[in-house]
Parts: structure tokens; sequence; C-alpha cells
């Protein structure tokens, strides 16, 4: 059982970090462990989903978006009050410009939900667009993937900070507030 679940964190983790083969050979191996996990059937979908988003055959692209679909269906099939597989559905329509059915798995996922502070931000988010899903939900989306650009690590080096006491060396000069130039310390 812990076996089961350590192979299957460790997926999830290789999908996020792009080892789409491995991830599939260590999820090939939780399936059989257990068929009704609902947690396995999602990082299914994940795979499947950001392999469809890197795909470099453009004919590829579909065929991969319908089996995380698919994989989304089967984790929400076997347990109907998780939620992330419907947010996944939702942003995996909204991709795909199938906004009514985005709207309708949001609206599972919120029901399910209601206080996700990475989808919603606040329930009035969704309340005071008068109804319309759509534009709160690319507000959403927009500001989700500006966050998701600022928190691309930095070396220390490019943030300016090498120094005795950050890793650099001791001759190293600080910044200059003009033109960024570098002087020798004093």
């Amino acid at each position: 059982m812990r076996t089961r679940t350590v192979v299957r964190e460790n997926a999830a983790l290789d999908i996020r970090a792009g080892r789409f083969g491995l991830a599939k050979a260590q999820l090939d191996r939780v399936l059989p462990l257990a068929p009704k996990d609902p947690t396995t059937h999602l990082y299914y979908g994940d795979l499947y989903r950001l392999q469809a988003q890197r795909a470099r055959n453009p004919f590829d692209k579909p065929m991969l978006v319908a089996q995380a679909l698919q994989a989304y269906e089967k984790a929400a099939e076997l347990d109907a009050t998780f939620p992330d597989p419907f947010r996944q559905m939702g942003f995996l329509y909204y991709q795909s410009r199938q906004n009514d059915k985005a709207k309708e798995a949001f609206r599972k996922y919120l029901a399910l939900k209601p206080t996700r502070p990475t989808l919603a931000g606040s329930r009035s988010t969704w309340s005071s667009s008068n109804g319309d899903i759509s534009r709160a939900l690319a507000r959403r989306l927009r500001a989700c993937a500006r966050r998701a650009c600022l928190r691309r690590p930095r070396s220390r080096a490019a943030n300016g900070r090498a120094g005795p006491d950050r890793g650099g060396s001791a001759g190293e000069g600080r910044r200059h507030r003009g033109g960024g130039r570098r002087h020798p310390q004093t």
C-alpha cells in the first residue's frame, strides 16, 4: 500500500518535470495494484495533457487530449467528491475552446471545493461577472499564467546578490546604481 502511494507520487513529480516515459512506466506499475484509485487516473490525465501541450507533431495532440479527458472522466467516475478532475477537465475544455463544457466542469469543481484560491480567487470573482463565467475564467487563467512566469527560479548571480556571504568571492564588487557597472570594493 505504501509503496503504491510512493510510486504514484513519484510519477506525479516526474510528470511535472517532463519525464513522461518514466512517469508512464510508474503509473503502469501502480494501476494494476489499485485500478479504482482516482488519483492514479488523475495523474494519467495530467500525463496525457502535458504530453499534448508539448507535442511536436500537431497530429498527436487530439489523441492525447482525448486520452487525458478519458482519464479525468474515469477519476471523476471513481470518486464523485474528488474536485481535481473537474478542475483539470475545465482547463482542458477551455484550452480547446469548448466553453460550455468548461463552465460546467468548473461549476462542479467549485461546488465540491468552493474556497479554492487557485481558480476562483474568491467566489465574488465569479459572481461579479454577472453570470459570464468565461470572462472571469479568462482573467483567472491570465493571472495564473503571469504568476507561473514570475515563479521561475533565478540564479543568485542574476539577482545581483553575489558576494562573500552569498556564494561569490571576496574580490567581487558591488553594483553601482547607474548603468549596472561593477566597481571594486573599497
